[in-house]
């Protein structure tokens, strides 16, 4: 190319002299305005009968690629590159760029028509590295960068809801998925990134002035910028992509390890470790399943962060109510005559028929919607990851499983060795925490998606254990806890009566 083009893409290279006709300058603004890179792609790999650019087809797809964006970028200088950076950063793709198709059929003339000289200098900035549109580069932060630039673009031309919904879709679809590290790495920066977009969507919502909303986009961008040095600084680091992938798997595999092996150790204790089969129907059907759905998501439907926090909420809570109504049972069978009673009578019959799915299905529950989280969370995380990386993600994963293994077997072997009494109330308590925390997990997923309110208030916040600072979260755990604690005072006043009857 420098031999015809010249080093500098001037059409005055060492063999210039004496071609007819000449070849192109790639800094002629009349001519180079109307192409895109396609056409340079095209040139390249075709050649142009009746002049000396001949086909460089010997090359293979990604050299001739590379080679039209680089006789892309002479047309631009340095200031509208940067120019560009900045409003990328801004305000996203403008809705003229979305992905590398729209980046390599646009034309200048066609970009500055859209949306005047920023959207030229977009195109300058884009040309140059294309890499911000790539799976790799487009991670969870600058996508949610990109949204929300959009979203105040949306509500400055007066459609309110369209911007709503964009600011909803910018922590779903984009800040959320990369959550699972900021946990890890720095908690307190992703909580304040979480409450401030939670504010710039109620200040949208509200139909709050511009200069408020703006202000408060400015401040969620600053913060973005700081969750995005952070992750690409933990990617660098082996050990601490490994321990957050580690603790992402941990995390998520627990509440679900806790259930199953609650109900192993139950029919263990019932004599009726066969029946396990269909715990491990339930929870590998979960398996499947939560890898097909991401599958699905990747290649045929796309399905949105509101419909996966619908699906996890909604799961979250059907799972909630089945173990506490479960916890209940455990409890009142903690008295030996009644469980003997129980299992002479009616735990043989009840086992072998509709209870045997009731126990796929909230194994099911258990597994699928921390599959499905885990799923995400991890391959945002791959995705900014180098490929030295993905491999201290799979040796934590690895370690984390084994962690699950061990977990799940010292609950399950030092349960069925309790007394009778201990083993029913401990597995009861422990039912009861889980339902506790799928409960606020399943409001906090519902919140989220903007099907329940969210009324903040000062108290703690514990992800772990479904704790979440506002009103509705914490009011229905608070009733749960009440209607447990009557009911347990009335199960034991009812025992405190019995021998005297």
């Amino acid at each position: 190319m420098r031999q015809c083009h010249g080093s500098e893409g001037r059409g005055d290279g060492p063999q210039a002299a004496g071609l007819e006709p000449p070849p192109v300058n790639f800094h002629d603004h009349e001519r180079q305005d109307l192409r895109n890179i396609y056409s340079l792609f095209a040139t390249i790999t075709l050649g142009v009968d009746g002049t000396a650019m001949a086909s460089f087809a010997r090359l293979d797809e990604e050299q001739r690629w590379a080679l039209a964006f680089y006789a892309s970028n002479f047309l631009s200088n340095d200031a509208q590159r940067q120019r560009g950076e900045q409003v990328w950063r801004q305000r996203g793709g403008l809705g003229l760029i979305t992905d590398i198709k729209q980046l390599t059929l646009l034309t200048p003339a066609e970009a500055r028509a859209e949306a005047g000289s920023d959207g030229e200098a977009l195109l300058a900035h884009l040309r140059a590295d294309p890499e911000q549109l790539t799976p790799a580069g487009k991670d969870a932060v600058r996508l949610s960068r990109q949204k929300l630039a959009v979203s105040l673009q949306a509500y400055r031309e007066g459609d309110h809801e369209k911007a709503y919904e964009l600011a909803m879709s910018a922590y779903l679809d984009g800040f959320e998925l990369a959550e699972g590290q900021l946990k890890t790495v720095a908690p307190q920066l992703r909580k304040a990134v979480e409450a401030s977009m939670a504010v710039y969507r109620q200040l949208l919502k509200s139909g709050r002035p511009l200069a408020v909303v703006e202000s408060q986009y400015q401040t969620i961008l600053a913060q973005l910028d700081q969750a995005q040095t952070v992750l690409a600084e933990a990617g660098e680091s082996a050990t601490l992509t490994l321990l957050s992938s580690m603790l992402i798997l941990l995390r998520e595999g627990l509440e679900a390890i806790l259930v199953l092996a609650a109900i192993a150790a139950f029919l263990a204790k019932a004599d009726r470790v066969h029946h396990l089969r269909y715990v491990h129907i339930g929870w590998i059907s979960a398996l499947l399943l939560g890898i097909a759905t991401w599958l699905i998501a990747q290649h045929f439907i796309d399905i949105g962060g509101a419909g996966r926090e619908l699906t996890e909420g909604i799961a979250a809570l059907v799972a909630a109510g089945m173990l506490l109504y479960v916890g209940f049972w455990l409890h009142r069978q903690s008295n030996a005559e009644q469980w003997q009673q129980y299992l002479h009578g009616k735990l043989s019959q009840q086992l072998t028929t509709g209870r045997l799915w009731g126990l796929v299905f909230i194994a099911f529950l258990a597994v699928y919607r921390e599959v499905l989280e885990t799923v995400l969370f991890c391959q945002a995380f791959w995705l900014q990851s180098t490929p030295e990386g993905h491999r201290h993600i799979v040796i934590g994963f690895v370690i984390a499983a084994a962690l699950l293994v061990a977990i799940a077997w010292a609950i399950f072997r030092f349960s069925v060795r309790l007394p009778l009494r201990p083993f029913f109330r401990a597995n009861a308590i422990l039912l009861f925490v889980l339902s506790l925390v799928f409960t606020g997990k399943g409001i906090a997923a519902l919140q989220e998606v903007g099907y329940l309110r969210r009324d903040p208030v000062s108290f703690v916040e514990i992800d772990l254990l479904g704790i979440y600072p506002n009103a509705e979260s914490l009011g229905v755990q608070v009733l749960i806890l009440l209607l447990a604690s009557v009911w347990l005072l009335r199960q034991r006043t009812v025992a405190a009566q019995r021998p005297a009857e």
